[in-house]
């Protein structure tokens, strides 16, 4: 095995060993890390590898944002509980650990630094059988196959598709997929997004009278919807599953699993007639799918912010003014000086199952922020708003300070902060009005909120000696 410094910047870690439904390493409420989740597509299943400048790493839970490290002093279980990365060897909480990938095999296992052990997983007691920890506790090390997060592409519920040829894919003669349709409302153009354990995606007819089959390529790579499934499990059939290749914001290729072809608009020589098949074997033109969701009006109500799973990063000091205060005599002075400095908070929410929505998009949310030892929640934003974008606010802030100044001193006196950047997650409610008039309500937690603020202002006062030379004494 080799230590590498290249691996993705976030993974998710699937167990190698038995056939438990819960396949992949994730993170409990109570912070355990456990192989305990059954999808990948998950934030308790996603983690962050920040690599140190000497090719250790933390690893950061994407669920709750803290990172890995032994749940006490005296223990040996592996939990997410650090709200930040400790560097020192030397401390039981150190939370450094040491990468070691089989390349061949694709596969990832860690030592702990401060204890110099592998993390390991422990087989002989039944209720804690799958739980991370180390020596003596671990009966084996935790060998784990190596997921590229940034290759898993989360879709939305439900789609409408646009080939290069700008027309809807559309479901045609109830069972063939074509691309013929003008009008993102016409029945049979949407499409439900399942996803299965390992991040793949088979989809269905969306809003049509009927029950109708799932997408299949068919032998000769033709897409047909019409093979039976309850949609409850993952299908056991490859030709049904499809792994998303996102190429741009919108705009994605499917490739089929089970022949490894990528689906493609195909055009009928002397025919306006295009379908989809699953024939390409490289991201050539025909291959570009526009991902619209058919919705007409989305509104979202933020109703939770989970601050206990919230971080602050990116901490930077800043100073916004500074003034003088000189007292060139003999005896001591005081001086009130007046700033005028200018606040600026930046807002951005995300959610990661929406994606390009051709309607009105609103939403009303009450705004967190970085307060002096904690991270509040407060005012509040109801506009329509472009999903990711940012919004800026600033404020014009005037204060006064006053100051003693001994003789013959001069001081500086600088309005000071520190700015930071803190992530919480949400949950939401989601109505929808879909391009058939339908009303779709969905409770989610995948959002995180993302703000940029000062806190924790202060004044700082510098002394040096007066500007105006102290005169010579003279011996009578």
């Amino acid at each position: 095995m080799a230590q590498m410094r290249n691996l993705p910047t976030y993974v998710a870690l699937k167990a190698t060993h038995g056939d438990a439904p819960f396949q992949f390493l994730g993170v409990e409420d109570d912070g355990s890390v456990a192989y305990s989740t059954a999808k990948v597509v998950s934030d308790q299943a996603k983690f962050a590898i920040e690599f140190t400048a000497t090719g250790l790493a933390h690893i950061r839970s994407c669920f709750n944002n803290k990172y890995w490290v032994r749940s006490s002093e005296s223990s040996f279980w592996i939990v997410a509980g650090s709200d930040d990365p400790v560097e020192d060897e030397s401390l039981w909480n150190c939370t450094l650990f040491r990468p070691l990938v089989n390349q061949e095999e694709k596969t990832v296992s860690f030592v702990h630094i401060q204890l110099g052990k592998p993390v390991g997983r422990r087989d002989l007691a039944p209720d804690r059988d799958m739980y991370l920890c180390i020596e003596p506790f671990a009966t084996t090390t935790a060998i784990s196959t190596l997921v590229d997060y940034n290759t898993i592409t989360i879709m939305p519920k439900y789609v409408a598709i646009k080939g290069v040829n700008d027309k809807y894919l559309s479901l045609n003669d109830e069972v063939a997929l074509t691309f013929t349709s003008d009008d993102l409302g016409e029945e049979g153009n949407a499409y439900e997004i399942h996803s299965s354990s390992d991040g793949h995606v088979f989809l269905e007819p969306a809003f049509v009278p009927r029950k109708h089959g799932f997408w299949r390529a068919e032998e000769g790579g033709s897409v047909m919807s019409r093979a039976p499934h309850s949609g409850s499990e993952d299908p056991t059939d490859p030709t049904m599953l499809f792994s998303v290749i996102k190429i741009s914001k919108n705009v994605i290729a499917l490739r089929c699993v089970g022949n490894n072809r990528i689906c493609r608009l195909f055009q009928y020589e002397g025919s306006t007639w295009a379908d989809l098949q699953a024939t390409a074997t490289g991201l050539i033109k025909e291959v570009q799918l526009q991902v619209i969701e058919p919705v007409v009006e989305r509104r979202v109500n933020v109703f939770q912010f989970d601050l206990d799973r919230a971080r602050i990063y990116d901490r930077i000091p800043l100073t916004y003014t500074e003034g003088q205060a000189d007292n060139p005599t003999d005896s001591e002075q005081e001086f009130t000086l007046n700033f005028t400095y200018t606040k600026t908070r930046t807002s951005s929410w995300n959610t990661s199952k929406s994606w390009f929505v051709n309607g009105s998009f609103s939403i009303t949310s009450k705004i967190p922020f970085i307060g002096e030892t904690t991270i509040e929640v407060g005012g509040g934003y109801s506009e329509q708003y472009d999903i990711g974008g940012t919004i800026e606010e600033s404020e014009e802030v005037g204060s006064t300070y006053t100051v003693k100044v001994p003789k013959w001193t001069n001081a500086t006196v600088s309005a000071v902060a520190t700015r930071g950047t803190c992530d919480v997650p949400f949950s939401y409610v989601q109505i929808d009005r879909m391009v058939n008039g339908e009303s779709v309500t969905t409770t989610l937690s995948d959002g995180v909120y993302t703000g940029m603020n000062a806190y924790q202002f202060k004044f700082v006062v510098r002394y040096e000696p007066s500007t105006v030379k102290q005169p010579v004494q003279q011996d009578p």
